[in-house]
């Protein structure tokens, strides 16, 4: 249905420095900033980031570059984890990051103590960080209070502010499936005399648990007026913009039944003029507050005509105010979604193309393009920029990530390239194998999952081709001098 943004021994090299100017990043390894911390009794912001992710690009410019935001990171130790640098997925599966950017709070003695989410505007995130470094509970020991109804404003606030979405590790304790509904539906229910908008997100994050748990789930009348609110409600909007631009299809499960689809439709879209109109969000905001509008109204794939000029408006203006390589790369990427989304393909190649000459990570755009291609049924072509794509793209973690990309569309829509899935997936694993020690963990896991997957499905149809490919996998294996990293990767191959 739609795209989500879609995320140690580390010294900080010199590109990841002046990618984001200003604040004090610690210069030195995580095991260094923790002793730092615990020495001088600080907290620790740790960033996880990568050079072409767009919203960490757009977090770089309207955050990381703030005074005020500097002035807060001096009661930190602050600490810049770029996913490419040795070690940096290794920290990432230990402290079970999901994406591109995740950005924690940890006390002096190195334990998590919050997750903050994106899209905040630079006086949301010192608040929450000023709040946390004030009381530094857990979500876990926040909750407890919520549960005996002894949490304070402050403590809702901490919750409201929290990246549920990036916690892997909750999905073994509040977040998992038997209690994920109820742990959203306890804050919302408890936080009776708090703000409307902490009420309106723990209202809006139960109700897709529950669609997610059931998918014939919709609301009772109750709900269905509570929603109504919020949807009249400008605080509750605006404090609620990623979850309410992303799931228009949901909420259209959830609430349309008792509303009707044409009241749904004018409440809902309502909402969205307001986000769109509203000037103190950034152009990204803005702009993905139209995808509700083409997804409740484009029918058999067609999209009616005010809507796409609507979005092209809308890609003038951010190409045209988009001055700098960050914002650039965070509005650019969204601007091409959109456009795919509104059935302008044409147009959205149009502007990927001229995209490459002036983004920082051109082989961002050009993973774009294949999908492009795709869409216009040219596979030839799409193959051709998912191939670029990887060839151009630099750091060890990330020339795996667009390496594997490329294979697993090698895989989906060319099967019968048997040589030129064998012969890449060699060059790809030959660089894992010789890269760093965290070869097997993080995102590189992750990408390892999807790809194991890819491999049993081909080789139904491929098995001589597949049998020569497991054989050169498993000798590339043992080239390894890491002899973990060694017996994963003869683990991983024997299992395909």
């Amino acid at each position: 249905m739609k795209a989500l943004f879609f995320f140690v021994s580390l010294l900080l090299s010199c590109h990841s420095l002046a990618a984001v100017p200003g604040v004090n990043w610690f210069k030195g390894s995580v095991e260094e900033a923790m002793k730092e911390a615990k020495n001088k009794n600080k907290p620790m912001f740790l960033y996880w980031g990568a050079v072409w992710c767009p919203p960490c690009n757009q977090i770089k410019k309207t955050i990381f570059t703030k005074p005020l935001f500097h002035k807060e990171t001096k009661n930190y130790v602050s600490v810049y984890l770029d996913g490419d640098n040795p070690n940096a997925q290794k920290w990432g599966e230990h402290f079970g990051t999901v994406g591109y950017p995740t950005m924690m709070i940890l006390n002096s003695s190195g334990e998590e103590i919050s997750r903050m989410p994106f899209g905040l505007n630079v006086k949301e995130y010192v608040a929450l960080m000023q709040k946390t470094r004030e009381n530094q509970l857990t979500i876990p020991e926040i909750f407890e209070l919520v549960k005996q109804d002894k949490a304070a404003l402050s403590h809702y606030e901490r919750l409201a502010g929290y990246s549920w979405g990036q916690d892997v590790t909750m999905k073994k304790t509040l977040l998992s499936n038997k209690n994920k509904a109820n742990t959203f539906f306890t804050i919302y229910k408890n936080a009776v005399n708090n703000p409307s908008y902490i009420k309106a997100q723990f209202f809006l994050r139960y109700h897709l648990a529950k669609l997610e748990a059931d998918e014939k789930y919709s609301a009772n009348e109750d709900d269905t007026k509570m929603f109504v609110r919020i949807l009249n409600d400008d605080n509750a909007i605006m404090a609620n913009v990623g979850t309410l631009t992303y799931y228009p299809g949901e909420y259209k499960k959830l609430f349309s039944k008792r509303l009707g689809l044409k009241k749904f439709k004018m409440l809902y879209l309502a909402a969205m003029n307001k986000i769109m109109n509203n000037e103190s969000l950034d152009n990204n905001d803005r702009f993905t507050a139209v995808y509700p509008e083409i997804y409740l109204n484009t029918k058999n794939k067609k999209t009616p005509k005010a809507i796409q000029a609507k979005v092209k408006k809308w890609a003038e203006k951010v190409d045209k105010e988009s001055l700098d390589k960050f914002s650039r790369q965070s509005n650019i990427t969204t601007a091409i979604w959109i456009m795919k989304t509104a059935n302008l393909i044409e147009e959205a190649k149009s502007i990927a193309l001229k995209e490459l000459d002036k983004s920082i990570s051109p082989f961002y755009i050009m993973r774009y393009l294949a999908s492009i291609e795709l869409d216009l049924g040219n596979k030839e072509e799409a193959m051709k920029w998912s191939k670029k794509a990887w060839q151009t793209s630099k750091g060890n973690a990330t020339r795996f990530e667009w390496g594997t990309s490329y294979l697993l569309n090698l895989i989906k829509h060319t099967p019968k390239s048997e040589k030129e899935i064998i012969n890449t997936t060699e060059v790809v694993f030959n660089e894992l194998m010789s890269g760093s020690a965290d070869a097997f963990e993080g995102r590189n896991k992750k990408r390892l999952g999807r790809l194991k997957k890819s491999f049993k499905e081909w080789k139904k149809e491929h098995k001589d081709a597949f049998f020569a490919l497991s054989a050169n996998l498993n000798n590339k294996c043992r080239t390894s001098v890491n002899k973990d990293i060694q017996k994963r990767c003869v683990k991983w191959v024997r299992k395909l």
